[in-house]
């Protein structure tokens, strides 16, 4: 993102109050919804036309002169006081206004955790289209967002698409909105997007393809420095929080793969992995949800700050477990939009033939110029022969994965570093011995350099340093500081 990813660390000097969460403890799915629910509704009301004095507080750009926040546009606007809006700015509902029919009829209308500074173009592409996946028609884009008709099946009108730093971001948001106001009239207007989102119910209310698509972008767009600082910020205002930035695993203990077991806020890591399994539940019985996979121990990995996250779930046709089960060509998907001699497997790819080996390349990685990166993946061959993969960045000549898993065996699972990233990377996977199945590809910013904080470049920068507040500190000052867009820690 455009300010640093938070796991461990920072992370850890989030102020959740001591019991804040006390109501909602060791409950899961329903249970745990409606009761974050009843915490997260307790909150200041303000006045809509109010909010851009609330913003001036809540979203300027940590170590900037007055820069506004903007998730919407990459242009630049700055605070000018009084409580009006930058010229060409306005604001803007994540979950649109007219979805419950508009005004202030919910408290929905001017809560600081649904409505956010915007460019005022981009607000008016976004209209009130919901979250999804952008196909091939494209009616408007920058460099934040994009606006088009949905690629998925399950709804083909017009979506609104974040940029991939800020699709976790989004995700975080409208859990918040559909736990703290389940029963808002959603639905009440047949003639706007809305009825293809939202349900008026306590649960799960949000509908199931969008919901599925929010669980990927939760987990693959880990909480962000920002996400804390806001959240902080907001609950010195407005006196809630967004419990989905705090613990964002809460969202698979509602929704997802562990529904069957209870949260333990206690125990639980605050702003921690979005994978959910260990990090705060309480599993009695059964296996652990964090550590899927066939081969024993052999799992995810810790990669750091995961840029990529590919686990080809939505291949359906042909299998990894016999020779005639993977012959359907697989043309890419958005994260390895170029392949080559690449066949469709069942929840896996294969790559190469008995005479021509197989590549896939990926998507152009962000913020990850001058650092190391881990690419994990997951694989097996095809016969007797133990066999080799090339991983490399682009223009770099890469390191060899030796697997020894044939076609009856379960996936390994082997990792490498590649450093010295350059701007706009991309990873080449290539079979050097022939045929192979893939069922993963994880990359991510090697070890503690994910927990080094990215600069807002090209903006502009302050030499004062702030607390994580945002307000000005003195010389004396001791903990984690912000100066010219970077964290820090202050002995």
């Amino acid at each position: 993102m455009l300010f640093g990813l938070a796991q461990t660390g920072f992370a850890e000097q989030s102020q959740v109050p001591d019991g804040y969460y006390a109501s909602a403890n060791q409950l899961s799915g329903k249970s745990l919804k409606v009761a974050l629910g009843k915490v997260a509704e307790q909150h200041e009301v303000f006045g809509y036309g109010t909010l851009w004095y609330y913003y001036e507080l809540t979203d300027v750009v940590p170590g900037t002169e007055n820069q506004v926040f903007d998730y919407y546009s990459p242009r630049v606007y700055y605070f000018t006081g009084f409580g009006t809006a930058p010229s060409g700015a306005n604001k803007e509902h994540c979950c649109p206004q007219s979805w419950w029919g508009g005004g202030a009829s919910s408290n929905c209308y001017s809560d600081l955790f649904n409505v956010y500074p915007s460019d005022i173009d981009a607000n008016s592409a976004k209209s009130n289209y919901p979250l999804g996946l952008v196909g091939n028609t494209v009616k408007y884009s920058n460099d934040c967002m994009k606006v088009g008709q949905s690629k998925r099946s399950e709804y083909d009108g017009m979506v609104f698409e974040p940029c991939d730093d800020y699709k976790g971001d989004f995700a975080r948001m409208y859990f918040y909105v559909a736990t703290c106001y389940a029963l808002a009239p959603w639905g009440c207007n047949a003639n706007v997007a809305h009825t293809v989102a939202f349900t008026q119910e306590d649960y799960p209310t949000i509908k199931s393809w969008l919901l599925d698509l929010l669980l990927q972008w939760n987990a693959a767009d880990p909480v962000s420095d920002w996400e804390i600082i806001r959240n902080e910020r907001v609950y010195g205002e407005q006196k809630n929080r967004n419990p989905f930035i705090d613990y964002p695993q809460l969202a698979d203990y509602i929704w997802g793969d562990s529904v069957e077991y209870r949260f333990d806020f206690a125990n639980a890591i605050v702003n921690g992995s979005a994978s959910g399994g260990t990090s705060g539940g309480h599993h009695e019985g059964g296996g652990d949800p964090s550590n899927p996979g066939d081969d024993p121990g052999g799992g995810q990995t810790d990669i750091g700050t995961v840029l990529l996250d590919e686990d080809f779930s939505s291949i359906e046709d042909g299998n990894d477990t016999s020779s005639g089960g993977s012959g359907v060509p697989w043309t890419g998907n958005d994260n390895f939009p170029s392949v080559s001699s690449a066949f469709q497997a069942g929840g896996a790819i294969r790559l190469g033939t008995s005479k021509k080996s197989g590549q896939i390349t990926s998507r152009h990685l962000d913020n990850a110029q001058g650092v190391t990166l881990s690419v994990e993946v997951r694989v097996k061959g095809w016969s007797n022969v133990e066999g080799t993969l090339l991983v490399a960045i682009t223009g770099q000549q890469g390191q060899e994965v030796v697997y020894e898993a044939t076609m009856n065996d379960a996936y390994e699972t082997h990792v490498v570093n590649l450093t010295d990233c350059p701007a706009d990377a991309t990873i080449t996977i290539t079979t050097s011995d022939k045929r192979c199945f893939l069922t993963s590809v994880r990359v991510g910013i090697a070890g503690d350099e994910s927990r080094k904080p990215l600069r807002f470049e090209g903006r502009k920068k302050s030499r004062r340093t702030y607390n994580l507040r945002g307000q000005l500190v003195s010389d004396s000052f001791h903990g984690i500081a912000i100066e010219d867009g970077s964290l820090f820690y202050r002995e």
